[in-house]
């Protein structure tokens, strides 16, 4: 070993193609393939992940509506009898037709017979006092008027029968457990726990006063 390296010159007598300081091994000198990055997760390397987005979920886009609340529910009401009176019409021209070909045989198909047109002028004139209804329903003045009439006529219904009282009376601290205990359960029950001494509580009861004639079904007590 020792005679190798004093005759021979090992930096010297190296291949062409392991010049360059490139190689490791021989192995490695004959490969002409280009050197892959050591990880998959190198940003760089031809293992670079791409943001798959196609299965992505996408976000739900809603419509403003253009009515909300009775307005638009008569709207929908006024577009389902505009199709319920044109299926009927198409349903009579149909049925029409089918009598036709049924008391005439098979003829080519003319102009429309008066008859569907009758039979539809008839539909219509059906339904205008609906359509003369709904229009009645769309004005504000008159639903504000209906939903105060409709609100009067539950409270009457949920109140009916029920005891009335229409004045402030006076209960001990140890009467009111009881008075609440034993009020009806469609009758509200305001005790107004006061001192005489203090001008806020009188002040409180001289409102009661004027509000318990306003609400009868209320029971005030102070």
């Amino acid at each position: 070993m020792d005679e190798f390296f004093m005759r021979h010159d090992v930096y010297k007598d190296r291949d062409a193609d392991e010049l360059g300081g490139k190689v490791h091994s021989d192995s490695e000198a004959s490969d002409d393939e280009e050197s892959l990055p050591a990880s998959a997760h190198d940003p760089f390397g031809p293992w670079q992940e791409q943001q798959d987005v196609s299965k992505q979920g996408k976000r739900r886009q809603f419509k403003k509506s253009s009515f909300t609340g009775p307005k638009g529910v008569l709207t929908d009401y006024k577009a389902y009898k505009k199709a319920k009176a044109a299926e009927r019409t198409q349903d009579a021209a149909v049925r029409e037709a089918v009598l036709n070909r049924i008391a005439k045989g098979y003829v080519v198909p003319a102009a429309a017979p008066a008859s569907t047109s009758e039979s539809s002028s008839c539909c219509n004139n059906v339904h205008d006092s609906d359509d003369d209804l709904l229009d009645e329903f769309e004005s504000d003045a008159f639903l504000q008027t209906y939903c105060a009439k409709r609100v009067t006529e539950i409270q009457s219904a949920v109140t009916l029968g029920g005891p009335t009282f229409g004045a402030l009376t006076y209960c001990s601290a140890f009467d009111f457990v009881d008075i609440v205990d034993a009020a009806d359960h469609r009758t509200r029950v305001v005790v107004h726990m006061s001192d005489e001494q203090n001008y806020l509580c009188v002040a409180v009861n001289n409102c009661l006063h004027k509000l318990s004639p306003e609400h009868p079904r209320t029971q005030v007590h102070d």
